[in-house]
């Protein structure tokens, strides 16, 4: 996702609304600047978890195929990544008891996010797309002389 189109999209329409473009662009910051910093979050998050479990995946791809070696990285780093994302998403719920409203909003999304990629993102679709664009050597090589 382009989150300057975002803020672009939304700096049109405050321009029907301001005369100044520096009022509309002021406006259209302020209403854009917590979801594409919510997604951001939550973005940089689940990357981090992404990179241990694909160092994981390629070192096991060295002795095993494709479907052996990530049926171990994630057995390996499932509880580690599993746990990683409940304290994680358990540390922004927590700040949700502040008393700020924009905070409470954003340690939600930022919370749910979280735990929807820890069970769901990285163990499904992650891995499924894994599968689909990586190929064992022999396979590979077999699809090449056809």
């Amino acid at each position: 996702m382009d989150y300057s189109l975002i803020v672009f999209s939304r700096y049109r329409e405050e321009l029907l609304h301001y005369e100044g473009k520096y009022e509309a662009m002021r406006v259209a910051m302020r209403l854009t600047a917590k979801p594409v910093l919510f997604a951001g979050g939550t973005v940089f998050a689940a990357m981090i978890i992404n990179i241990i479990l694909v160092s994981r995946f390629l070192e096991e791809r060295k002795k095993r195929n494709i479907k052996d070696a990530l049926k171990v990285a994630l057995r390996n780093t499932g509880g580690v990544m599993s746990s990683a994302g409940i304290i994680l998403a358990a540390t922004f719920a927590a700040l949700m008891t502040m008393p700020i409203a924009d905070l409470y909003v954003f340690e939600f999304i930022v919370a749910l996010g979280i735990i929807i990629y820890t069970f769901l993102v990285r163990g499904m679709l992650f891995s499924s797309i894994i599968l689909l664009f990586e190929k064992d050597t022999k396979q590979a090589r077999a699809e090449a002389e056809v």
